[in-house]
């Protein structure tokens, strides 16, 4: 978020690393795992909300069709496009996901958006030159 404190961490942990810009196919590609990495059954703090989420709005929007604001033709962070905003906005399904009842940017909400982030770093997705149809034989984590 901007200008807020608590997520300094998350602006720092994307400084150290290179960000390439991203296509609308590769958004959706990398939504989906991003999603299916950090919202499984048993992070659920409700018993039986909305499992599999596959069948949410939101998933299916955000997997389907993606965001115009996730697309970035040129390289580096921002919140307001490309990798910074692909990451924010997963991490509030997750974090919807994980506590439906809490606001949007309640605190821990900035501790899974870092733990997204490194998460991606870790993937080694950022190095990735390539688009979402060269994806198709890998296998779904989960």
């Amino acid at each position: 978020m901007h200008n807020d404190p608590r997520y300094a961490p998350v602006e720092g942990a994307w400084q150290y690393v290179d960000i390439p810009p991203l296509t609308r196919a590769d958004a959706r590609w990398y939504a989906r795992l991003l999603l299916k990495a950090f919202t499984k059954k048993q992070d659920c703090a409700v018993r039986g909300y909305r499992y599999p989420l596959s069948r949410t709005w939101w998933y299916a929007d955000y997997t389907k069709r993606g965001r115009r604001c996730w697309v970035s033709r040129k390289p580096g962070y921002s919140l307001d496009r490309g990798w910074g905003r692909l990451v924010h906005d997963c991490s509030h399904v997750a974090f919807r996901f994980r506590h439906p009842n809490w606001r949007p940017h309640e605190h821990g909400h900035e501790e899974l958006e870092l733990e997204m982030v490194h998460y991606v770093v870790s993937q080694n997705w950022l190095a990735l030159k390539t688009t979402a149809n060269q994806f198709i034989d890998i296998a779904m984590p989960g």
